[in-house]
């Protein structure tokens, strides 16, 4: 690495170099590695890491699996030897490289940075054949009062460096904005969905992959090879979890099928019943169907019993019409016989003559029978005219208008009867009607 000339790298071309491989690793506020960014050019080929003891070897594994490995599984220094819990992710942030006694006797860390800085690691990794480039970043920062660091994660669809960043962003927000700003940059809060990403890019279907090559990228030693592929890349073969598994499963099955037989009984139990509950629902909306029409029939009689009264009420209002014009008519005749009347007895007085004073002293004798006939036969006359009847005094007309003037009043009070019996069924009618 330029940055580190106490150590340095080797690579040597692959003769497969089919695939996404490793091009370059780059740091910034890494560990030790303050201030400024190393890389590691891997030019996709095998390469050898070699260096001093505290060269920061380690260091560089450990930044690449924490670019590949979910931060809570990995024990950090692993490489080199060390126990869980010497190294952890806030110190690499931090650049913690030192422990020191205090004046009451206890340890201090000594770091490089504070929470001003912030780290970033960067790994690009290229596929030839397909001329694609992908790139995994993951940016860190302390936070005052919080041991463990903020983070977000970078998937890039192309390639860039870390000096490209950092250069028109010296924070980790103004970093993240242009990120998410940039094309074919992807940036997630969380690992899993990061992981998603690059390994759907990777075409790297089985986690256990990860697995495998975090076991390998940091192991010190191999002593039996046998040993190695049976611990690290075989599955237990977890004899006792399977029995249980079985038995369970077993227990299940059995429980599954007491509870079929039960359904089923209860289906042939409860199949009447919801036959006859059908039955029943449809037999109840019929009978409120019924009900509701017996509860409308009274309306509708009552509806059709009034249309036929207004009817019945119409003709008779036409018939009492007809016979008021008939009795204008009549008092019309009566008044033009009277004037005629009078019209002769002015004739009669024009005359003049002995005769007729004669016929005074004549009349002034008959005067009482006159007067009597005259009243009879006016009145006669006057019934005669509004019965329609001739008026003739002819012994054959008055026996024929006496035969049927009785007629006629018999006709007439039977027509009077009648109608006063319709007119009062009619007034109780409408009266029902009313109260209705």
């Amino acid at each position: 690495m330029s940055a580190q000339p106490d150590f340095f790298s080797s690579s040597t071309q692959a003769a497969n170099a089919r695939g996404f491989r490793l091009d370059a690793v780059e740091l910034y506020n890494w560990g030790t590695f303050h201030r400024h960014i190393a890389s590691l050019a891997c030019g996709r080929a095998n390469t050898l890491l070699t260096g001093d003891i505290g060269a920061g070897k380690s260091t560089v594994v450990d930044a690449l699996t924490t670019l590949l490995v979910p931060h809570q599984r990995i024990t950090y220094n692993r490489a080199a030897g060390a126990e869980a819990g010497e190294r952890r992710l806030a110190t690499y942030v931090r650049g913690a490289y030192k422990s020191t006694q205090t004046e009451e006797g206890s340890g201090r860390t000594v770091s490089l940075r504070d929470e001003r800085e912030f780290s970033v690691l960067l790994a690009r990794f290229a596929d030839v054949e397909l001329g694609e480039t992908v790139t995994l970043g993951q940016v860190f920062w302390m936070v005052e009062g919080q041991a463990q660091p903020e983070k977000y994660f970078v998937v890039a669809e192309n390639g860039f460096g870390i000096s490209e960043l950092l250069s028109v962003s010296p924070s980790p927000a103004e970093l993240r904005k242009r990120l998410r700003k940039t094309p074919g940059v992807s940036v997630y809060q969380q690992f899993n969905e990061y992981q998603t990403h690059w390994r759907r890019l990777f075409g790297i279907a089985q986690e256990h992959a990860l697995g495998l090559f975090y076991q390998t990228v940091s192991l010190k030693s191999i002593g039996n090879l046998t040993d190695f592929i049976r611990t690290h890349m075989l599955d237990a073969p977890a004899l006792e979890d399977r029995i249980r598994g079985l038995v369970e499963g077993f227990a299940n099955l059995n429980a599954a099928h007491e509870a079929v037989l039960k359904a089923r009984r209860q289906v042939e139990l409860l199949t009447p019943i919801r036959d006859d509950g059908g039955r029943l629902g449809l037999q109840s909306a019929e009978q409120e169907e019924r009900r509701g029409l017996r509860d409308a029939l009274d309306c509708w009689r009552a509806a059709h019993r009034l249309r036929l009264i207004e009817l019945e009420c119409a003709r008779l209002n036409e018939q009492q019409a007809a016979a008021m014009r008939k009795r204008e008519r009549v008092v019309d005749q009566l008044s033009a016989k009277g004037a005629q009347e009078r019209e002769l007895e002015r004739d009669i007085d024009r005359s003049g003559g002995q005769r007729l004073r004669d016929i005074e002293r004549e009349l002034s004798q008959l005067e009482p029978v006159q007067k009597k006939q005259v009243e009879q036969d006016k009145h006669y006359k006057q019934l005669a005219r509004m019965l329609e009847l001739p008026v003739r005094a002819e012994a054959e007309n008055f026996i024929a208008n006496q035969t049927r003037a009785r007629q006629i009043v018999d006709e007439a009070q039977a027509q009077e009867a009648a109608l006063s019996e319709r007119r009062d069924a009619v007034q109780v009618q409408i009266a029902r009607l009313r109260t209705d």
